[in-house]
Protein backbone atom coordinates (compact mmCIF):
# COMPACT_ATOMS: atom_id res chain seq x y z
CA UNK A 1 0.00 0.00 0.00
CA UNK A 2 1.46 3.15 -0.77
CA UNK A 3 1.50 5.67 1.56
CA UNK A 4 -1.15 8.70 0.55
CA UNK A 5 0.00 12.34 1.12
CA UNK A 6 -3.22 14.88 1.66
CA UNK A 7 -3.29 18.25 0.51
CA UNK A 8 -2.63 21.46 1.89
CA UNK A 9 -4.46 22.38 4.93
CA UNK A 10 -4.66 25.92 3.38
CA UNK A 11 -7.02 23.88 0.54
CA UNK A 12 -9.70 24.13 2.95
CA UNK A 13 -9.10 26.80 5.78
CA UNK A 14 -9.88 29.40 2.84
CA UNK A 15 -13.22 27.50 2.72
CA UNK A 16 -14.25 29.08 5.76
CA UNK A 17 -17.20 29.72 6.97
CA UNK A 18 -16.83 26.32 5.26
CA UNK A 19 -20.52 25.19 6.07
CA UNK A 20 -21.65 28.44 2.96
CA UNK A 21 -20.32 26.47 0.79
CA UNK A 22 -21.48 22.71 1.07
CA UNK A 23 -23.93 21.02 -1.40
CA UNK A 24 -26.36 19.41 -0.15
CA UNK A 25 -26.75 15.21 -0.92
CA UNK A 26 -29.28 13.00 0.02
CA UNK A 27 -27.33 11.12 2.56
CA UNK A 28 -23.61 11.04 4.63
CA UNK A 29 -21.27 8.32 3.34
CA UNK A 30 -20.69 5.48 6.49
CA UNK A 31 -17.06 6.73 8.50
CA UNK A 32 -15.40 3.63 8.65
CA UNK A 33 -14.18 2.38 11.96
CA UNK A 34 -9.96 1.78 11.89
CA UNK A 35 -8.87 -1.69 10.88
CA UNK A 36 -7.58 -3.92 12.92
CA UNK A 37 -3.96 -3.45 10.80
CA UNK A 38 -3.69 -0.09 10.38
CA UNK A 39 -1.15 3.18 10.91
CA UNK A 40 -2.31 6.75 10.28
CA UNK A 41 -0.81 10.33 11.46
CA UNK A 42 -2.84 13.42 12.54
CA UNK A 43 -0.68 16.99 12.39
CA UNK A 44 -2.34 19.60 14.04
CA UNK A 45 -2.30 23.21 13.43
CA UNK A 46 -3.78 26.54 15.13
CA UNK A 47 -5.99 28.55 13.15
CA UNK A 48 -6.10 32.24 15.29
CA UNK A 49 -6.75 30.70 19.23
CA UNK A 50 -3.99 31.02 21.85
CA UNK A 51 -2.67 28.03 23.66
CA UNK A 52 -4.94 26.95 26.61
CA UNK A 53 -3.59 27.83 30.11
CA UNK A 54 -3.60 26.20 33.10
CA UNK A 55 -4.97 27.55 36.32
CA UNK A 56 -1.61 29.65 37.18
CA UNK A 57 -1.52 31.08 33.57
CA UNK A 58 1.64 29.49 31.90
CA UNK A 59 0.84 28.02 28.50
CA UNK A 60 0.17 24.20 28.25
CA UNK A 61 2.38 22.45 25.79
CA UNK A 62 -0.01 21.13 22.60
CA UNK A 63 0.30 18.04 20.89
CA UNK A 64 1.58 18.85 17.30
CA UNK A 65 1.33 15.51 15.57
CA UNK A 66 -0.06 11.96 16.45
CA UNK A 67 1.03 8.67 15.15
CA UNK A 68 -1.28 5.75 15.52
CA UNK A 69 -0.51 2.24 15.04
CA UNK A 70 -2.79 -0.76 15.27
CA UNK A 71 -2.42 -4.39 14.99
CA UNK A 72 -5.12 -5.81 17.01
CA UNK A 73 -5.10 -6.57 20.06
CA UNK A 74 -2.24 -4.08 20.55
CA UNK A 75 -1.99 -0.63 19.44
CA UNK A 76 0.20 2.10 20.02
CA UNK A 77 0.00 6.32 20.10
CA UNK A 78 2.89 8.06 19.69
CA UNK A 79 2.31 12.05 20.31
CA UNK A 80 4.74 15.13 19.75
CA UNK A 81 4.59 18.14 21.82
CA UNK A 82 5.44 22.08 21.32
CA UNK A 83 9.08 22.13 22.34
CA UNK A 84 10.13 18.08 21.45
CA UNK A 85 8.99 16.29 24.30
CA UNK A 86 6.91 12.63 23.76
CA UNK A 87 4.72 10.69 25.01
CA UNK A 88 3.60 6.69 24.12
CA UNK A 89 0.33 5.38 25.05
CA UNK A 90 -0.13 1.32 24.25
CA UNK A 91 -3.03 -0.06 24.17
CA UNK A 92 -4.02 -3.85 24.59
CA UNK A 93 -7.47 -4.95 24.59
CA UNK A 94 -9.95 -2.68 26.85
CA UNK A 95 -6.58 -1.78 29.06
CA UNK A 96 -5.26 1.71 28.07
CA UNK A 97 -1.65 1.87 29.26
CA UNK A 98 0.63 5.59 30.27
CA UNK A 99 3.55 5.67 31.61
CA UNK A 100 3.82 8.39 34.68
CA UNK A 101 6.90 10.00 35.01
CA UNK A 102 6.14 11.45 38.63
CA UNK A 103 5.43 8.23 39.58
CA UNK A 104 7.84 6.14 37.83
CA UNK A 105 5.03 3.39 36.70
CA UNK A 106 2.55 2.27 34.18
CA UNK A 107 -0.48 3.46 35.08
CA UNK A 108 -3.71 0.99 33.40
CA UNK A 109 -6.91 2.51 32.98
CA UNK A 110 -9.98 0.00 31.83
CA UNK A 111 -11.82 1.57 28.94
CA UNK A 112 -15.01 -0.22 29.57
CA UNK A 113 -15.03 1.14 32.83
CA UNK A 114 -14.41 4.94 32.20
CA UNK A 115 -17.61 7.37 32.44
CA UNK A 116 -18.71 8.46 28.35
CA UNK A 117 -16.98 11.61 28.12
CA UNK A 118 -13.44 10.19 28.89
CA UNK A 119 -13.20 7.56 25.86
CA UNK A 120 -12.60 10.13 24.01
CA UNK A 121 -9.06 8.82 23.67
CA UNK A 122 -10.41 5.33 22.61
CA UNK A 123 -8.86 5.74 19.02
CA UNK A 124 -8.99 2.11 17.79
CA UNK A 125 -12.76 2.30 17.63
CA UNK A 126 -13.35 5.60 16.43
CA UNK A 127 -11.09 7.90 14.54
CA UNK A 128 -10.20 10.75 16.95
CA UNK A 129 -11.95 14.32 15.84
CA UNK A 130 -14.62 12.06 14.21
CA UNK A 131 -16.40 10.75 17.27
CA UNK A 132 -19.32 13.13 16.97
CA UNK A 133 -19.46 13.00 13.22
CA UNK A 134 -23.63 10.98 12.93
CA UNK A 135 -25.80 11.35 10.00
CA UNK A 136 -27.57 14.19 11.91
CA UNK A 137 -24.72 16.44 11.40
CA UNK A 138 -24.07 15.67 7.98
CA UNK A 139 -24.12 19.22 6.22
CA UNK A 140 -23.45 18.44 2.85
CA UNK A 141 -20.33 17.99 -0.31
CA UNK A 142 -17.33 20.28 -0.38
CA UNK A 143 -14.25 19.93 -2.37
CA UNK A 144 -11.46 19.73 -0.45
CA UNK A 145 -8.48 20.61 -2.78
CA UNK A 146 -9.55 18.63 -5.73
CA UNK A 147 -11.31 15.30 -3.83
CA UNK A 148 -14.84 15.59 -2.81
CA UNK A 149 -15.73 15.60 1.06
CA UNK A 150 -18.19 15.19 2.85
CA UNK A 151 -19.05 17.78 5.24
CA UNK A 152 -19.94 17.68 9.03
CA UNK A 153 -20.69 20.33 11.68
CA UNK A 154 -22.59 20.97 15.30
CA UNK A 155 -22.33 23.40 17.59
CA UNK A 156 -22.57 23.70 21.43
CA UNK A 157 -23.13 26.47 24.23
CA UNK A 158 -20.02 27.57 25.28
CA UNK A 159 -20.86 28.89 29.30
CA UNK A 160 -18.90 30.97 31.46
CA UNK A 161 -16.63 28.97 34.41
CA UNK A 162 -17.12 30.16 37.86
CA UNK A 163 -14.47 30.07 40.50
CA UNK A 164 -16.58 28.06 42.54
CA UNK A 165 -17.48 25.25 39.48
CA UNK A 166 -20.69 26.48 38.68
CA UNK A 167 -21.33 27.53 35.27
CA UNK A 168 -22.74 31.14 34.46
CA UNK A 169 -24.06 32.65 31.12
CA UNK A 170 -23.24 31.77 27.69
CA UNK A 171 -20.74 33.53 26.16
CA UNK A 172 -20.59 32.07 23.19
CA UNK A 173 -20.32 28.50 21.24
CA UNK A 174 -17.85 25.55 20.52
CA UNK A 175 -17.76 24.54 16.74
CA UNK A 176 -17.09 21.04 15.16
CA UNK A 177 -16.30 20.52 11.97
CA UNK A 178 -15.11 17.42 10.40
CA UNK A 179 -14.00 16.50 6.49
CA UNK A 180 -14.35 12.97 5.14
CA UNK A 181 -13.58 11.22 1.82
CA UNK A 182 -16.49 11.09 -0.44
CA UNK A 183 -16.34 7.94 -1.77
CA UNK A 184 -14.44 6.15 1.17
CA UNK A 185 -15.76 8.05 3.82
CA UNK A 186 -12.10 8.01 5.54
CA UNK A 187 -11.31 11.31 7.93
CA UNK A 188 -9.32 14.11 5.76
CA UNK A 189 -9.44 16.67 8.36
CA UNK A 190 -10.99 18.38 11.69
CA UNK A 191 -11.49 21.30 13.26
CA UNK A 192 -12.67 22.70 16.94
CA UNK A 193 -11.25 24.79 19.12
CA UNK A 194 -9.27 27.45 16.71
CA UNK A 195 -7.07 23.79 16.19
CA UNK A 196 -6.99 21.83 12.76
CA UNK A 197 -6.43 18.09 12.71
CA UNK A 198 -5.58 16.85 8.94
CA UNK A 199 -4.88 12.95 8.23
CA UNK A 200 -2.55 10.87 6.42
CA UNK A 201 -2.70 7.22 5.85
CA UNK A 202 0.02 5.14 5.86
CA UNK A 203 1.27 1.54 4.65
CA UNK A 204 0.02 -0.50 7.40
CA UNK A 205 2.53 -2.75 9.97
CA UNK A 206 4.10 -5.86 8.49
CA UNK A 207 4.84 -6.75 12.40
CA UNK A 208 2.78 -7.26 15.58
CA UNK A 209 3.22 -4.29 17.94
CA UNK A 210 4.97 -5.22 21.11
CA UNK A 211 4.64 -4.02 24.34
CA UNK A 212 7.83 -2.99 26.48
CA UNK A 213 8.12 -5.39 29.80
CA UNK A 214 6.55 -3.00 32.20
CA UNK A 215 3.85 -2.78 29.77
CA UNK A 216 3.22 -6.26 29.34
CA UNK A 217 3.27 -6.51 33.12
CA UNK A 218 0.88 -4.38 34.11
CA UNK A 219 -1.63 -5.92 31.77
CA UNK A 220 -0.85 -9.46 33.46
CA UNK A 221 -1.57 -8.02 37.22
CA UNK A 222 -4.46 -6.72 35.51
CA UNK A 223 -5.56 -9.75 34.01
CA UNK A 224 -5.58 -11.86 37.30
CA UNK A 225 -8.19 -9.59 38.48
CA UNK A 226 -11.79 -10.58 37.41
CA UNK A 227 -13.73 -8.87 35.03
CA UNK A 228 -17.74 -8.81 34.93
CA UNK A 229 -19.34 -10.14 32.13
CA UNK A 230 -19.30 -7.39 29.08
CA UNK A 231 -16.71 -5.29 30.56
CA UNK A 232 -13.64 -6.75 28.42
CA UNK A 233 -13.72 -5.55 24.68
CA UNK A 234 -11.36 -6.86 22.71
CA UNK A 235 -9.91 -5.04 18.84
CA UNK A 236 -10.44 -7.90 17.58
Amino acid sequence: MKTRILFPIGAFVMLAPAFLHAEPVATAPAIPRPASNSHWTITYSNQGEPAQRDPVGTASPQVRSAEYEVTAPTARLTERYDGGRSSVVYVQDHFQLIYDRDLKAVVTLNWDKLAPELRQDRFTEAYPGFEWVSPQTFVGLQNVGKEPCAYFRKSEPLYEAKPDGSTGKRIGEIVYEAWASAKSGEPVAFRNRGRTGRYQFLAAPTSPITLPPEFAEAVARQSKRSVPPGQAASLR
